[in-house]
């Protein structure tokens, strides 16, 4: 397989790592075209000589029936620290495995001793990082998915370049005019630059925007947790209503937790996230504990006040029902 797909990393960020018992999931993550989903649990047992460590797992087509497929991946498992570039604040495991229907999963229950892994050299605010870096080194069975990378200008499909970070960027005007009224005005304007050979956008990694225009055309990209972010603020930078739909069906249906779906839903008005979110909160106490999140500063008065209304008719209900 190509190497610009077979590498990749999924990512779980544990909140109240202190109070952790059952197994916490990430979403899934498709690298390669498999899928792939990382969990990470207490474990005391004879595994771990009945000594408490933080346990991890890796499930690979976890879902799947099929008997004719294979995948052979080196995957490296990581703690890291919240916010930290510093490589010193990490601690990796690395395996090499064939997975296959009757070996989906690649668990280490002793990845980490509790203690150790409750150091402030990985948590902060009780938050820590699970990481598994994934290179495929082998796959039958499954076809490998096709990204367009946009390096290139192919024939009666693209007749527009794009400077993104001094690298060109092939587009063809007729599709990002659809799904872009940035693009639209742009390109089929008065503006100067739709006579220009050549345009450069300003304040865009290349990479995120080559994420954009994967959501754009029709590829196999999907949206994960690691991507959403940029997607949002490209979508919304050139007015793209298409690719914020996709985001926003993306994280109604994500773990994502609920403040950070609620600093979203207020950044880019999405309505449908917001509504999602409120309606999952179905305590008083789950609104008391919001608070405790890192994201829940950047949150504005407009959700301050939705949460106050959710608070009130919560406390509506307990003080009506029967005893």
């Amino acid at each position: 397989m190509s190497g610009k797909n077979n590498k990749g990393v999924v990512s779980l960020r544990i909140i109240n790592f202190s109070e952790l018992e059952k197994t916490e999931w990430s979403d899934p993550v498709y690298i390669g075209n498999v899928q792939w989903v990382l969990g990470a649990c207490t474990e005391t047992s004879e595994k771990t000589k009945n000594v408490k460590h933080l346990g991890v797992r890796l499930l690979c087509q976890h879902y799947s029936l099929s008997n004719l497929w294979s995948c052979t991946a080196s995957v490296r498992f990581a703690l890291v620290k919240p916010n930290s570039n510093n490589k010193n604040n990490a601690f990796s495991m690395e395996f090499e495995q064939k997975f296959d229907l009757d070996d989906k999963k690649l668990e280490v229950p002793n990845f980490i001793n509790w203690e150790e892994a409750n150091n402030m050299r990985f948590i902060k605010d009780d938050q820590i990082i699970v990481k598994a870096h994934i290179t495929i080194t082998n796959i039958t069975g499954i076809q490998e998915k096709i990204l367009e990378t946009f390096e290139y200008p192919v024939d009666n499909l693209t007749d527009a370049v794009l400077i993104v970070e001094g690298k060109k960027v092939h587009v063809g005007k007729q599709i990002l005019a659809w799904h872009s009224r940035f693009f639209r005005a742009l390109f089929y304007s008065e503006f100067a630059e739709s006579s220009q050979d050549e345009i450069t956008l300003e304040d865009i990694r290349h990479s995120e925007f080559v994420d954009f225009l994967n959501f754009v055309y029709p590829t196999s990209k999907t949206i994960n947790k690691e991507n959403v972010e940029h997607l949002l603020k490209l979508a919304d930078r050139f007015e793209a209503p298409s690719v914020l739909s996709k985001c926003e069906q993306f994280l109604i249906f994500s773990n994502e937790h609920v403040v950070v779906k609620l600093k979203y839903s207020e950044k880019y008005r999405l309505s449908r996230i917001q509504d999602n979110s409120l309606k999952a909160l179905t305590t008083c106490a789950q609104i008391i504990e919001l608070p405790k999140h890192p994201d829940y500063k950047s949150l504005g008065g407009c959700t301050h006040t939705v949460l106050l209304h959710k608070m009130i008719d919560l406390v509506s209900l307990q003080s009506v029902s029967p005893k």
